[in-house]
């Protein structure tokens, strides 16, 4: 219902200088002025909406960051193990026909400025440059833009999507719901995609590129040269792999959901500056119209005033 509201107010206030430019020329135009306040009005009601849109946004960055930032420790933690654990362990390269999964986060919500179209072109890069390769693609979306998007264009790639998270705070138990369906769904090579956050004015796009979660498994051997482990090798590596998924996983929604909230936030802040804008200007447009109205009223009775005058004195 808001997003409806917000529509109709940018579409009237789109089409409002137009109309009230041509009731300039149009004098005593009534119906003309009578619209050109409706879209006055328009302006007013676009602009109370971003700026509830501004404030909410600006209370969820906050702790968006917060989270986020407490998060990169535990992701870059796991990330330098599997880099320490891996340094004498070289990752094949992928042969054609190796299944390849693109994971792109979005979010739930549109008037987020270009946060959506920027990773959804990202993706699109993404696929080409697999498609080259001659790669069988496979798409898990995260958020539903994302999934609006390939449903429409490339329906044959998705394979399932993951939304809603923006109702509740993002935690460590959704990431792990979307890991697990993730790890059920065979890859040679997982792709995650997402928007990382810079500063509340700026954000760019990621690609964190994660190999087979069976390649760990598969390397018992030179693992167990350099780690001891107390149980099954094979199946501690294999729950290591999805933990490591997971955490990669959760981080990126973190980012996402942040720089979702900075680029709301900066869109809602340019759209209740354009929507005052043209509200000053329809303003000052319908009393300059509005005066010159009077102005021609008074000039036609003076006038009708002399030509009585004159009558009388013949």
């Amino acid at each position: 219902m808001l997003v409806s509201a917000l529509k109709t107010g940018v579409q009237a206030a789109k089409n409002a200088a137009p109309v009230a430019a041509s009731s300039v020329g149009q004098v005593r135009g009534k119906a003309t002025q009578r619209e050109t306040k409706t879209r006055i009005e328009a302006c007013h009601s676009v602009y109370k909406i971003t700026k509830a849109m501004q404030s909410i946004a600006n209370a969820k960055l906050n702790p968006a960051i917060a989270r986020m930032q407490e998060s990169r420790p535990m992701a870059a933690s796991v990330r330098a193990f599997i880099d320490t654990a891996c340094s004498e362990v070289q990752v094949p390269e992928l042969e054609a026909g190796a299944s390849c999964l693109v994971i792109p986060i979005t979010s739930d919500k549109g008037l987020c400025g270009a946060l959506n179209t920027k990773i959804l072109f990202k993706t699109m890069n993404t696929i080409q440059d697999l498609k080259e390769k001659k790669m069988k693609i496979k798409v898990i979306t995260v958020g539903e833009k994302g999934h609006k998007n390939f449903q429409s264009m490339n329906p044959k790639m998705l394979v399932h999507t993951a939304s809603h998270f923006g109702k509740t705070d993002i935690n460590f138990l959704q990431a792990s719901r979307v890991a697990e369906f993730v790890t059920q769904t065979p890859f040679d090579q997982a792709t995650i995609l997402y928007n990382k956050y810079i500063n509340r004015v700026s954000f760019t796009q990621m690609a964190h590129t994660i190999p087979a979660l069976t390649f760990f498994s598969e390397q018992v051997s030179k693992f167990g040269e350099k780690f001891e482990f107390e149980g099954d090798e094979e199946q501690i590596l294999k729950d290591l792999a999805e933990f490591q998924f997971a955490v990669q996983l959760y981080g990126a929604l973190l980012e996402n959901g942040a720089s979702e909230q900075s680029s709301r936030l900066a869109a809602m802040d340019n759209a209740s500056k354009n929507a005052a804008s043209m509200a000053l200007e329809l303003t000052q447009l319908f009393n300059r119209t509005r005066q010159m109205q009077i102005t021609a009223e008074m000039i036609e009775i003076s006038t009708g005033a002399e030509c009585c005058k004159a009558k009388k004195e013949e």
